[in-house]
């Protein structure tokens, strides 16, 4: 078997490892965490700045273990329709993928209480491979593994690449509804690696939610600082996505909540494959809870496979931080939030 070959059925293996073949998915299911690395139009949609962590850890049957971690910082642009947000995410498992996200998102007033966010991003990437920490075809005899050093890895150009992209989205909202819609990979990048050059999937994803309110009628109160926020109301609604990169499809299905000052949700998730969409792939259900003040929220869920599927995949961990640098009250009265279940001071 030629190298470049095996490297190429191997890759395709591993990605597919990270991106959930015959498994939960090993993208943030935390859809309010680091919004703007999802979608560029969300850059920025906070009161006014804020830091944020995430990590994502998939155990697998063997003891490999699949890591997902993000930062990021967003910045709403004072007394500006306008936002910015920089995000540094590192996807490892035996292959280690790094991306640094640039966006940038402008909010347009369609309504008296109707709003829409544009955003555009731009994105570098790099992919190490470590082939030469692989077993090769030419390694193996009758008996077994040999341990003899590979003629094949002299053929090896490189381990590493590296690309760029280009994102965009929109994001429609009113104060209780919001659908965002994302592509990124537009320019869809050549990556050459192992000589071997192939073009990055474009990535298509979509969210849909709807907060209902419970006691919005309730007389609020200012909580904390006497410059910050006002007491949010409780509320609870469906949420539903879709996430399509290449030949992976995910759906999601959930209901989640805001009973002050915890966050919850319940999401069921399908993982398809090769364009069978529904027909074919794992489902897991992803419980999760958080707790929100007025400076900082944090959140823990963990997905429980419920497919019969046989699978060397364990439930996943997922936990987030968010940290409200400060708040501007005058300017945020005039450009609304979108409204998720984290952020809905007022």
């Amino acid at each position: 078997m030629r190298l470049r070959t095996y490297l190429y059925i191997t890759g395709i293996l591993l990605l597919s490892q990270v991106n959930g073949l015959t498994a939960q998915e090993n993208y943030f299911g935390h859809y309010f965490i680091a919004t703007s690395a999802a979608n560029p139009a969300q850059a920025g949609d906070t009161r006014f700045a804020q830091f944020q962590v995430a990590e994502r850890l998939q155990p697998m049957a063997n003891s490999e273990l699949i890591s997902h971690t993000l930062v990021s910082y967003d910045q709403k642009l004072i007394n500006q329709r306008s936002g910015i947000g920089v995000s540094l995410e590192q996807n490892a498992s035996r292959f280690v993928e790094n991306h640094v996200r640039l966006n940038y998102s402008y909010t347009l007033s369609l309504f008296k209480k109707y709003w829409l966010k544009g955003g555009v991003g731009l994105s570098f990437h790099s992919l190490n491979t470590h082939a030469t920490g692989f077993q090769y075809p030419d390694q193996y005899d009758n008996y077994g593994f040999t341990g003899l050093p590979s003629q094949e890895l002299a053929t090896i150009d490189s381990e590493k690449a590296f690309y760029t992209g280009f994102s965009a989205g929109i994001v429609a909202y009113n104060e209780y509804t919001w659908l965002s819609v994302s592509a990124d990979n537009l320019n869809r990048p050549s990556i050459e690696i192992i000589g071997d050059p192939y073009r990055a999937p474009l990535t298509i994803s979509a969210v849909w939610g709807w907060q209902i309110p419970l006691d919005k009628n309730k007389r609020p109160r200012r909580i904390f600082a006497a410059n910050g926020g006002i007491e949010p109301y409780s509320s609870i609604g469906p949420i539903a996505g879709f996430y399509k990169s290449g030949p992976f499809h995910v759906v999601t299905l959930g209901v989640n909540a805001f009973t002050n000052p915890v966050f919850w949700g319940v999401n069921f998730r399908y993982n398809a494959v090769y364009d069978h969409y529904l027909a074919r792939g794992t489902a897991s259900l992803n419980f999760l809870a958080g707790y929100r003040v007025e400076n900082w929220c944090i959140a823990y869920s963990y997905d429980f496979m419920i497919s019969q599927t046989a699978t060397n995949y364990r439930g996943a961990h997922e936990i987030s931080l968010i940290y409200y640098l400060y708040t501007v009250k005058s300017d945020y009265k005039k450009n609304k939030l979108i409204p998720l279940p984290n952020q809905l001071m007022y």
